[in-house]
This record gives structure tokens, C-alpha cells and sequence, in this order.
């Protein structure tokens, strides 16, 4: 045949390989004919379902939703109000984590290659969820100084209309892109994918949440009214959903989430009314906090239900082109029965044109399915139905070898990571450990995988990984040669096909805790003498008296300044100075009793709280032994050194109630008394 023929039966259609066998069988028109009609319909049908295949499962569309779940209700704007609200430390680190997942997503986007349009609607979401993390550190810092929620709220407000427009375009050149139609919500042909991308759009990001969160924030009656609105087409849309034909997973979510959005909208004229009373912002975020784990939950169950439901597409297409390849052998053993050289012919160009190319398709699969994505597609150039469905199946193939290398990238940075990361499942059992978290445990993989996570942690059990969930814990951990150490560790749950698992984060902490206790140590006592200085002698003196006073019993405060130590020093030197402090304290504390506090409040003073007196006369016996133990001499280098103090005492609440009053009255009384000998 000359390469015109060739060229020629290569990109033949089907409909025309259909009205070629009919012109052929005469006396079979009929049969023939409904045979072609049945092939060509039925391959259609294949096609029509890989290009549906290809849409749901393009890595773009998965990306969108990541996106959308980040940062709407659930995600990094949800708990930044969260965080506004209740201004808690770890908040801030949900915030963070969500928002990384927001920039994580958007970076994954990016390597797709994005139109023009895209590329500026990314840009929008990236400067939106920049300024978010810049508000986040700022309401930090706002918090830090006592500002209010509404201050802080105010100083730190965003405008969201370009990221939300750019959510917008996003999904509109998604749409276009990938040659789909985006429904009218009462479009016959909408589907639980685009209803269920509807859903997190009104609960979320620009939606009823977000509204709901300000309304709280802000006592704005406009933001509720919006909240009001988004909370209809919510419920609109969930009511479009049932009509969809429900599994039982998804009639469960689903109530799950109106049983939520009931709470809510019970809640709504509590705020109008607290609005109306000008409450504060956390009085009514207290009154009307509602619970989103079921409603979270039943989102991730709708997501995941409609992946199910994708890849019940593919299975579909795989049976469609098996009763095609079933249909074809049967049409060519009926073309045999009428004419010998004309089912030859037949034979040999549906073996070489349609049938073999269509096992080589099922074979491709296959090789798909089994995880291999590094082949080469067959008739990809054809300009046929074979053709299309080869490249629909190339695009796919792509897309999984793309996904796949995000995936080993991701354990790539698991494996690299500096903090421990430990898998378990749903019984504490553990399925995987990174390099870090056995250098910190000192095991060997063998020996510590498929053991329970409390041979790690003896702690550690269910309802304790239920009640860290998304935050940061503190926790003692055992290594392999039984050494107990502190943690510092997160809990968050993830879904693998249909199990349950939990990624935990650890970070040992022994010499941050080391370092806090010598800090606090250092800011606490007093360097040269060991005994309290003048920050710990604020704090136990406010707290003495907060006990006193609610106890019915009397607190003295005994003030004593060193007389002639300049001379000490100057004579003798600083050194000998030093050690008579030292001398000083260390018999003010052993004359003082153990409920008491000794503090050197700078240079020679020195100050004594005596705690939890019955009476004021009670203060006698320490006070007596004190002066005994202080004028006892005083020999430093076989020196005996001439020293005296002055000494005064006020009494809580005898001589007052205030904290500077009491000092001052002691320093007047020690004036009063001075030169008391501390040498016999």
C-alpha cells in the first residue's frame, strides 16, 4: 500500500469504518449498521468519561479545593478571627500552619503552569495571605500590650475583595480550561463536585463564616445580615445536594453540617440582641461559640465521597472499553459467515486500527493503576476518537507522575526534617518514623516499628491524642535506655484511603526547660549572697499579703541597712566587703524561719518577710533570735570587723494595707533605730 493508503486508514473515523462495512454487507445493512451505532456511541460514551475523569482528577481542580478548604470556614481566616477573639498563644501557631497551607498551595499551582489570568489571581490570594501573616504578628504584638479584641481588630483589618475576586477567576479559568460548563445551581446538569465547591464558598472565605466572625469582632449588624444571606444559599445548596442521590456517608455529613448551621443561625438573634447591649466582642464570642469539628468533618467526608465517586468513573471507563473490544469480535466473526476476502480485510483493519489500539489503551491503564506512570500513551497523534481518548489518558498519566513527585518531595522533607515526626494509626500503633525521631529515642526502625506509641511515651493514649488535637503539648518521653526526657509535641489527624492515622511532631525540649530554669533562677536571686533579690521580694511580699488577707492573719516587714560598710570596703577591700554580705544573709536565714523570705534589695540593705503571724506580738520570737544571730562577731581573714545596722518592722494590717506605705513606715523605724551592734 503506498504511504498516501497508510496515512489515509490511519486517522479513518469509526462512523466512516461504520458506513464502509455497511455499503459491504448487503444483505446485513440493518444489523451492521445498528453495530457501528453501537460501537461508535459506546466509545463516545469512553471518551466523554476520560475527559470527565480528567477534569475531576486534573491536579489544578484538587489544588483549588486544598485551597478553598485552607483558607475559608476550618482554615487560616477561620481561626484568625478565632484568634482575635481568644487571643491563646497556640492559636497563633493554627493560624500559621493554616496559613503554610494556603502559600503551600499556591506554590504547587504555580509549577502547573498558570495563565496569564491565574497567575494574577495567585498573586492576589499570595499578598492577601502576606498581609495576614503580617496582621497575625502584629495583633501579637497588640495583645502583648493589653489591647482590646476591637483595638487590636481594627489595627490589624484586611481587605479581602482582591484575594476573593482572585478565588473567583481562579475557578472561572479552571472552568474554562478544562472545557466545562459552570451550572446555574438549578441546572439539571450540576454536579456534587460543583455543589460541593458552592458549599465551602458560602460557609466560608468571604462567606457566612468569615461575616459571621466580624459580625462577632466588629458589632456590626451589616456583617450579620451578610451571614444571614450566606447561611440561606448554604442551605439551598446542601437541600440541591440531597436531590443529588446520597450515600450513607454523605446523608450523615450532611446532617452533620446543617445540624451546625442550625446552631449558628440560632445564635444569630443572641448577637443582635448582645450587639444591641453593647457587649464586648469576647463576652458575645463566649455566648454564642459553637463547635465546627462535626461540620469540618462533614466536609471532608463530602470531598472525599466525590474522589470515591471519580474513581468509579475511571472503573466505568475500563468497562466500557471491554464490551467494545467484546462487541468488535463478535461484528468480525458475523462478517466472516458472508464473504472470505472481505472479512479479511475488515479483520485486518480493525485489529490494526481500533482493536489493537484499544487493549493497548487497556494495557496502559492497567500499568497506571498499578502505580507506574513512566510509559509512553499509544495514538496519541491519531486524529480520531482513539486519539482523543489516548491523549485524555496522557493528561491523566501526567497529572499522577506530577502528584507522585509532590508526594516523594513531601517525604523527602519528612525525612529531613529537624524535629521527630511519628505515624501511628487509630490504636496508637506505629506505621513509620522518620531519622530524627529515632536519633531522639535512640532506636533502631526494627525494633520500634509496629510497637505501641507509649513504649515513646508512657502517657500517651487515646483520649490523650484526642485532647492534643492541632495543639502544641508538653509531655515526658522515654528513650530506648530508659532516660526520661521533656517534649514538646502536636497532634494532627489525616485520612489514608479509608484509615485512620495521626502524624506527631516532637521537638526535645531538656535544654530549653535547663535553660528556663537557670533564667528564672538569675532573675530571681540575688548573685553574690544566694538569697532573693529585689524582684522576687515584690512578688512574695503582694503575695504574703494576698494570703494574710485571706487567711485573717499579719505580716511583718523588717528592713535592715549595714552601718560603717563603706569603710569595710574601703579598708580592707571589696572581696572582704563581699563576704561580710554573705555572712549577714546566710545568718539572716538561718535566724529567719522556713516559711519567711530573706532578700537583699541592693548595695547593704537587706529586707525579711515574716509570714502567716497570728499577731503582731508573734513577730518577737523570730525578731529577738534574728538580733541574736546578727551580733554575734563577725571575723572575715582573722579579721573581726565593726559593723552595726539599723533595723525597722511594719506590720500588715496594723500599720497599713499598702505594699509602698508598709516600706515606707519600716524605713522610717529603721532611721529611728539605728546603730543596733552587731558585734558583742
Amino acid at each position: 500500500m503506498s504511504s498516501h493508503s497508510i496515512s489515509l486508514f490511519k486517522h479513518i473515523k469509526l462512523s466512516t469504518m461504520g458506513l464502509f462495512f455497511t455499503c459491504g454487507f448487503a444483505l446485513s445493512a440493518l444489523v451492521f449498521i445498528a453495530s457501528s451505532i453501537i460501537i461508535n456511541s459506546n466509545v463516545s460514551l469512553a471518551s466523554s468519561v476520560w475527559t470527565e475523569y480528567k477534569a475531576n482528577k486534573s491536579e489544578k481542580i484538587r489544588i483549588d479545593s486544598a485551597l478553598r478548604s485552607s483558607l475559608g470556614y476550618g482554615g487560616a481566616i477561620h481561626e484568625f478571627k478565632n484568634y482575635l477573639l481568644r487571643p491563646e498563644p497556640w492559636r497563633i501557631e493554627r493560624v500559621q500552619a493554616k496559613l503554610g497551607a494556603v502559600n503551600a498551595a499556591i506554590s504547587q499551582f504555580n509549577t502547573l503552569g498558570p495563565s496569564n489570568a491565574q497567575a494574577i489571581a495567585l498573586n492576589d490570594i499570595k499578598n492577601m495571605v502576606d498581609a495576614y501573616s503580617a496582621a497575625l504578628i502584629q495583633a501579637e504584638l497588640l495583645f502583648s500590650q493589653g489591647l482590646q479584641p476591637l483595638d487590636v481588630d481594627k489595627q490589624v483589618i484586611i481587605d479581602d475583595s482582591l484575594a476573593m475576586r482572585g478565588l473567583q477567576i481562579l475557578n472561572q479559568e479552571l472552568q474554562r480550561e478544562l472545557h466545562i460548563n459552570n451550572p446555574s445551581d438549578d441546572s439539571p446538569n450540576i454536579t456534587k463536585a460543583d455543589l460541593a465547591v458552592k458549599l465551602r464558598s458560602a460557609l466560608g472565605y468571604g462567606g457566612f463564616i468569615h461575616n459571621f466572625k466580624n459580625a462577632v469582632l466588629r458589632g456590626d449588624e451589616a456583617y450579620l445580615s451578610e451571614a444571614a444571606g450566606c447561611l440561606v444559599k448554604a442551605e439551598e445548596l446542601i437541600a440541591l445536594y440531597r436531590n443529588q442521590g446520597l450515600t450513607s456517608a454523605e446523608h450523615i455529613s450532611l446532617e452533620d453540617i446543617t445540624r451546625t448551621l442550625n446552631n449558628y443561625k440560632q445564635e444569630i438573634d443572641t448577637i443582635r440582641q448582645l450587639i444591641s447591649q453593647n457587649a464586648s466582642p469576647q463576652y458575645i464570642d463566649q455566648q454564642v461559640k459553637i463547635n465546627d469539628t462535626s461540620a469540618l468533618r462533614g466536609l471532608a467526608v463530602l470531598d472525599r465521597e466525590i474522589v470515591v465517586q471519580i474513581e468509579q468513573s475511571a472503573d466505568n471507563v475500563s468497562a466500557t472499553l471491554d464490551f467494545v473490544t467484546q462487541l468488535i469480535s463478535w461484528l468480525s466473526w458475523f462478517t466472516v459467515i458472508f464473504t472470505t476476502v472481505f472479512i479479511i480485510a475488515a479483520i485486518l483493519l480493525m485489529r490494526n486500527r481500533l482493536m489493537n489500539p484499544i487493549k493497548e489503551l487497556i494495557k496502559a491503564m492497567k500499568t497506571l493503576a498499578e502505580g507506574n506512570f513512566n510509559i509512553k500513551i499509544f495514538a496519541t497523534d491519531r486524529d480520531n476518537e482513539i486519539g482523543e481518548m489516548a491523549r485524555a489518558l496522557e493528561i491523566f498519566s501526567a497529572n499522577a507522575l506530577k502528584h507522585r513527585d509532590s508526594e516523594a518531595q513531601v517525604q523527602a522533607v519528612i525525612n529531613t526534617a529537624v524535629h521527630a515526626i511519628v505515624t501511628t494509626n487509630d490504636r496508637g500503633v506505629i506505621v513509620a518514623l522518620n531519622p530524627a525521631a529515632l536519633a531522639i529515642f535512640d532506636y533502631e526502625l526494627d525494633d520500634i516499628l509496629g510497637r505501641n506509641i507509649k513504649l515513646l511515651m508512657p502517657q500517651a493514649n487515646k483520649s490523650f491524642t484526642d485532647s492534643v488535637q492541632g495543639k502544641v503539648y508538653e509531655e515526658d518521653a522515654l528513650r530506648a535506655n530508659g532516660v526520661h526526657f521533656p517534649i514538646e509535641l502536636s497532634v494532627n489527624e489525616m485520612t489514608v484511603g479509608d484509615k485512620l492515622m495521626y502524624t506527631t511532631v516532637i521537638h526535645d525540649i531538656t535544654a530549653r526547660r535547663a535553660a528556663e530554669a537557670e533564667i528564672r533562677k538569675l532573675a530571681m536571686t540575688d548573685p553574690l549572697t544566694g538569697v532573693a533579690n529585689r524582684n522576687q521580694f515584690e512578688l512574695c511580699i503582694e503575695e504574703a499579703i494576698q494570703v494574710a488577707e485571706q487567711n485573717n492573719k499579719s505580716v511583718g516587714l523588717l528592713l535592715l541597712d549595714l552601718n560603717k560598710f563603706k569603710p569595710v570596703n574601703d579598708t580592707y577591700g571589696h572581696h572582704v566587703g563581699d563576704q561580710l554580705l554573705k555572712d549577714v544573709s546566710a545568718r539572716m536565714v538561718e535566724a529567719s524561719r522556713q516559711t519567711d523570705t530573706v532578700a537583699r534589695l541592693g548595695g547593704d540593705e537587706f529586707a525579711i518577710i515574716f509570714n502567716h503571724l497570728d499577731t503582731p506580738e508573734c513577730i518577737k520570737v523570730p525578731f529577738d533570735r534574728l538580733v541574736s544571730e546578727l551580733s554575734r562577731p563577725y571575723v572575715v581573714n582573722d579579721m573581726v570587723l565593726n559593723v552595726t545596722a539599723s533595723i525597722g518592722v511594719s506590720m500588715y494590717p496594723q500599720d497599713d494595707t499598702n505594699i509602698d506605705e508598709l516600706l515606707r513606715k519600716a524605713d522610717l523605724a529603721m532611721y529611728k533605730n539605728k546603730n543596733i551592734d552587731l558585734v558583742s
